[in-house]
């Protein structure tokens, strides 16, 4: 597929890809010729089968000369080498879905790698064990390190994919996001307390659909409009950036409470939640309540929230709705719901099984 000649004391080599084509290696020796030779015979056959490259072959694509890349790279034989650890993350954004890319885990990963190594680093001299070790000591939460390795991870997949670096330095990192160390049961007795200390019947709709409904707060409840609420079947559209649209049972405690901000909003209003503003403002309202009501905060309030709801509807229904039914009201897989947001309550603890009552 190719044959190497030297003219007046200079080394050339022609193949065919497409055509004809020609690169000039200059003055070196015959050995580094061949040598290189060699190697573009493999990338040649890899790209003729369709097949990935040699490691052997990636690694020399990371570190031949940038003349010699660019001739490789004009040809169709590769692509554009990435050198710079800022170059890398943009074009990795670039190429995600624009709502997985804008998204808080890429951002905050993105933001972790140009903080410690800089924009300007070069791809070949970054290594993982002192960055994992250092997001260690931001005091992150193991499964936040965890899902930022695993983001770190993918970012230099794609250098890999682009025959940028031959090895994934992050290829190793292994981690659990399974974090239950801020498990809150959000009880029935906890919400009747909240819900007759609530100040309004829109307050009180908002903790019902998180609790009862298990939707997302804030990213399902702000605009959502009464047009999602289809009181004939008992049901609600849940619709958020995370999961798109799904349809959820409106229980007779959310029934209830969606009803009576329904009665109080009147039949000309089109948002649900006309007064809900940002995040921490809800936040901040929600500790006022507990403090009226004679409540303890407790971390990850609406998680938790949203996490007791789940954890009912795996009890209440287990026996006859299959986990994947019920993950699909909620906006997860059911290997997600399993690991992360199902609860172990005391009770299961004392009995030693979570579905004791079912079975009885």
């Amino acid at each position: 597929m190719s044959s190497l000649f030297q003219e007046s004391g200079l080394w050339s080599i022609d193949y065919t890809y497409g055509k004809r084509r020609r690169i000039r290696l200059g003055n070196v020796t015959e050995k580094q010729a061949r040598q290189f030779g060699d190697k573009l015979e493999q990338l040649l056959s890899a790209n003729a089968l369709g097949t990935p490259v040699a490691h052997e072959v990636a690694l020399w694509l990371t570190t031949i000369d940038p003349k010699l890349h660019s001739h490789l790279v004009n040809a169709g034989l590769t692509t554009l080498r990435i050198d710079t650890l800022g170059e890398l993350l943009s074009a990795w954004r670039s190429a995600l879905k624009p709502k997985t890319a804008n998204g808080s885990p890429v951002v905050a990963i993105v933001q972790n790698l140009l903080e410690y190594f800089g924009p300007h680093a070069r791809l070949r001299s970054i290594t993982a064990p002192p960055f994992e070790r250092w997001l260690e000591s931001q005091d992150y939460a193991k499964a936040t390190i965890s899902r930022r390795l695993r983001l770190a991870k993918q970012a230099f997949s794609f250098a890999v994919e682009n025959r940028s670096v031959a090895d994934n330095p992050f290829a190793k990192c292994k981690g659990n996001e399974i974090n239950h160390d801020h498990d809150f049961d959000v009880t029935v007795k906890i919400m009747d307390a909240l819900l007759d200390a609530c100040p309004n019947v829109e307050f009180r709709a908002l903790l019902c659909l998180v609790r009862f409904g298990g939707v997302r707060c804030p990213s399902e409840v702000q605009g959502m409009r009464w047009t999602q609420i289809h009181w004939h079947n008992d049901t609600f559209i849940a619709s958020g950036p995370k999961t798109g649209s799904r349809p959820v049972p409106m229980f007779t405690e959310l029934r209830d409470a969606m009803s009576d901000l329904w009665d109080d909003a009147g039949e000309k209003v089109e948002w649900i939640f006309p007064n809900l503003q940002s995040h921490a403002h809800t936040t901040a309202k929600f500790k006022a309540l507990c403090k009226r009501a004679g409540i303890t905060p407790w971390d990850r309030t609406f998680d938790n929230m949203r996490a007791s709801c789940i954890t009912d509807w795996m009890r209440a229904y287990h026996g006859n709705r299959t986990i994947a039914e019920i993950a699909a009201w909620a906006g997860h897989s059911p290997k997600t719901l399993m690991d992360h947001y199902e609860q172990i309550r005391h009770e299961d603890r004392m009995c030693g099984t979570a579905f004791v009552e079912l079975d009885d």
